[in-house]
């Protein structure tokens, strides 16, 4: 491209010293020799847009694609996991920014400084005098624009910062929805939306504002170093110092290349504007990642655990959440941890998972599937829920089904297990919900279900017989619950009494019935 612009200026330049002197039909000739070069000029504009934009969409996958492998090999006690309003910001509007920096700005800025630096290559061939002159005039105006970017460096992070708190407050709005209905605090929500929406109008309009003169100096630089050539031309020419033919052609080159020194000033904005969204995203990949343990995972196949001095604290906690907890768990058995909430069942569950990694102790054994009462519940059908990462149904998916009850419910939607759920499964009932997400622990073929106050949602008969069920049915396969339901202590094989953290004591039912006075207080 920048060879054609050479040449097309050439060209020019040699037609406007000698147009007096050429016949019709030489004019004729260079014309088209112009007219050529230019029309080859803008098909490689064209061919470089094309490349451009197939960079735009693989960046755009990759940064994806390299954000999703965080998310997913992050710790899950993780602080960047918990904000979930700042992950969708950078996976929408911190991810189309860098890929923008990356696929169009960087581009930009590589391609017009390789097609400046040739261009004064050329210049100075014909002319030093006149290159120096460019090139001081050009680095005046550069200079001049990367210094007042600096001004918008701090507007910048601040448009970031409040469409992050305005996403937040989206997010707040969305998961208290009922609530306000229910108080009818219309008003109050309202006018805080509209403060932190005032707040987001503010930021954008300082950052416009900085970014006027910018403009303003990226048109002047743009213009100066062309000023500086015609000065240096009324100069040069009279006292025969250049030909008339070699000026023209320098102006008509720098002519050319005018439009990349205005959209300098358009560059310098686009990196400010870009570097929160840069640093936010390259901060993320830093974070250290779990290695991945797939391939080691459920190595061993028979479903006991052993736990030896376990300790595991919460960051930035100051007690440990469960301190030095031992247990041996033998294959097939069904365990229930009993305790008050915060007791450190749930935590002791998430360790067994291998979702949280202790501080101290060890822990042997096959890791579990882990199940709580707050499913998740995907956007798909109601059988890829449970089918998950199986692809096909099954004996043993048709049995997951029937032990958690589900025939009966999924029997009265009209397309079945081919019904959509949308928004986590809003239009089902919780204990449906919890049975959908049992069926899909059970289905998962696992040796280890550690299954976290699944059946909070359920009536107490119903519970009972999908417990009855998982016993007769699953006589292989590790159970461990965490249970407040006191009808269901008695179907276990062995319970374990939690508090602040600490075993208080363990056995089976009737030997706690006989021996504890906490389990006893328990079950009255």
């Amino acid at each position: 491209m920048t060879g054609a612009t050479i040449l097309s200026s050439a060209l020019l330049g040699d037609f406007t010293d000698h147009m007096t002197q050429l016949s019709n039909a030489e004019i004729g000739k260079l014309l088209i020799l112009v007219v050529a070069a230019f029309l080859f000029q803008e098909l490689l504009d064209i061919s470089y847009m094309m490349i451009r934009n197939k960079i735009e969409i693989y960046t755009y996958a990759n940064v994806q694609k390299k954000i999703l492998h965080q998310i997913l090999y992050l710790p899950f006690d993780h602080p960047k996991l918990k904000n979930s309003s700042d992950l969708y910001t950078m996976t929408s509007r911190y991810s189309e920014d860098f890929t923008k920096f990356l696929s169009e700005t960087v581009p930009d800025i590589l391609f017009q400084t390789i097609r400046m630096v040739l261009s004064l290559t050329f210049i100075a061939l014909i002319s030093w005098k006149i290159t120096l002159i460019y090139l001081g005039a050009l680095a005046v105006s550069l200079l001049v624009q990367f210094a007042v970017s600096k001004v918008m460096k701090k507007a910048s992070y601040e448009v970031k910062k409040s469409e992050a708190d305005l996403n937040i407050k989206m997010r707040d709005i969305l998961s208290n929805h009922t609530l306000i209905k229910v108080w009818g605090c219309f008003d109050w929500v309202e006018d805080s939306w509209k403060d932190q929406e005032n707040s987001y109008i503010k930021a954008n309009l300082r950052m416009n504002f900085r970014t006027m003169p910018l403009s303003i100096i990226g048109i002047l630089g743009g213009i100066f170093p062309i000023l500086c050539l015609c000065l240096a031309g009324l100069y040069l020419i009279p006292n025969e110092m250049i030909e008339i033919s070699s000026f023209m052609t320098i102006f008509y080159l720098c002519q050319t290349i005018m439009p990349d020194q205005l959209h300098y000033a358009d560059l310098w904005i686009a990196a400010v504007k870009a570097k929160p969204s840069k640093d936010q995203l390259c901060s993320f990949f830093e974070e250290k990642t779990e290695k991945d343990n797939s391939e080691n995972a459920n190595k061993s196949k028979s479903g006991e655990i052993i736990l030896e001095q376990v300790c595991y604290r919460y960051p930035k906690g100051e007690n440990w959440a469960i301190e030095n907890i031992s247990m041996r768990i033998e294959n097939g058995k069904k365990v229930a941890f009993v305790g008050a909430s915060g007791s450190g069942k749930s935590t002791l569950m998430k360790v067994m998972a291998g979702l949280i990694m202790p501080q101290k102790g060890n822990i042997h054994g096959t890791k579990g599937i882990y199940g709580d009462q707050f499913p998740f519940l995907f956007t798909n059908t109601l059988q890829q829920n449970i089918l998950y990462s199986h692809e096909q149904k099954d004996e043993k998916f048709v049995m997951a089904c029937q032990n958690s009850q589900l025939d009966e419910f999924v029997s009265s939607l009209e397309q079945g297990y081919q019904t959509m759920i949308t928004e986590n499964g809003e239009h089902f009932s919780g204990g449906q919900r919890q049975r959908i997400a049992l069926a899909r622990s059970l289905n998962s073929r696992q040796e280890v279900l550690l299954l976290d106050e699944v059946f909070s949602a359920l009536d107490p008969k119903l519970a009972q017989k999908i417990m009855k069920q998982l016993i007769i049915s699953y006589p292989n396969t590790t159970m461990i619950f965490g249970l407040h339901q006191k009808e269901l202590f008695s179907f276990m094989d062995e319970i374990y009494i939690f508090d602040h953290g600490h075993i208080l004591d363990h056995g089976t039912y009737d030997e706690l019935c006989e021996k504890s006075s906490v389990f006893g207080g328990i079950i009255k």
